[in-house]
């Protein structure tokens, strides 16, 4: 039932936002007969401008005229492209390669990178990496898309001149795959930083909260959450060190879900950690933890 709501939801946007785009579309100002005929409308007398009018549709109602291109839409035509003269569904059919290109490419990357620089901010949790990446990210999500598109191709193209500034491939090489992935560098570039730490910070602050909270709780932890605890806690962070791994024995201590090959095998890397960067007095007062543990013992 959840799902017939969701799908009769999407489709009533889908229907309010064509309407909205339609209606702003008719309502724009200047004459439609422009964007179709160009310069030549000016030249064309007021018979002549009629007769338009009325073989394009343009002298209905708004409401009837949404009404005709939504009956179309339903067959899949989508009216006629004042600015390329011909049917809108040739002029897409043209063109939806190069969006499905753009956002495919586009949606990988941005969800590759979210993915791995949230684990390691949380992993890093109060790191320099962490702190910069938190910053940066506040202030990419701030810039206008629009904006930054500007900006990237005044410097990249207009300056170095590196990269093309638009189009989907040079005049000529239509196939030549090398050549339409340069011209895809700049828009993906900008999907990217637009996009990356929103799904970036979701990643880090939900695992952080996720696994601090079966910490704070005492929950079972699987190897996997023990694991995953152990090394943030030894990560560069806001502990100092002598506290982290403290806590990260406790938490092999209590991890009984965790097998015990799994568990020794921790608690050696561990001490071994320890050994390696703690003083001698930070060491005794480790003792008495690590004696609790399996290896301690």
């Amino acid at each position: 039932m959840k799902i017939l709501r969701n799908i009769l939801g999407f489709f009533l946007s889908l229907l309010l936002l064509s309407f909205i785009t339609f209606s702003l579309a008719r309502m724009a100002p200047g004459d439609p007969l422009v964007s179709y005929y160009g310069e030549r409308a000016e030249k064309m007398s007021e018979q002549e401008k009629a007769r338009s009018r009325e073989r394009l549709g343009l002298n209905d109602s708004l409401m009837v005229q949404y009404g005709r291109w939504l009956e179309q839409a339903a067959r899949g035509e989508f009216g006629l492209s004042f600015k390329y003269k011909r049917p809108a569904r040739d002029v897409m059919s043209r063109r939806i390669m190069n969006t499905f290109l753009l956002g495919g490419l586009g949606f990988v990357l941005v969800f590759a990178l979210s993915l791995g620089i949230g684990t390691f901010c949380a992993l890093h949790e109060g790191s320099r990496f962490d702190r910069f990446m938190i910053r940066a990210g506040t202030i990419s999500a701030c810039i206008p898309e629009f904006w930054l598109c500007l900006l990237l191709i005044l410097v990249f193209s207009v300056t170095l001149r590196w990269l093309p500034s638009g189009t989907a491939y040079s005049t000529g090489h239509e196939y030549d795959g090398m050549d339409r992935l340069v011209h895809l560098i700049l828009p993906v570039l900008v999907l990217v930083i637009s996009h990356v730490w929103y799904y970036a910070g979701i990643v880090r602050n939900e695992m952080i909260a996720e696994l601090k909270r079966k910490q704070e709780c005492k929950e079972k932890l699987t190897k996997e959450d023990m694991a995953l605890l152990t090394i943030c806690l030894l990560m560069e962070g806001k502990m100092p060190l002598k506290d982290r791994v403290k806590a990260a024995f406790q938490i092999t201590k209590e991890a009984e879900s965790a097998g015990q090959e799994e568990l020794d095998k921790v608690e050696t890397v561990l001490y071994v950690m320890a050994d390696k960067f703690l003083e001698s007095a930070e060491m005794d007062e480790l003792r008495e933890v690590i004696g609790m543990t399996r290896l301690g013992q």
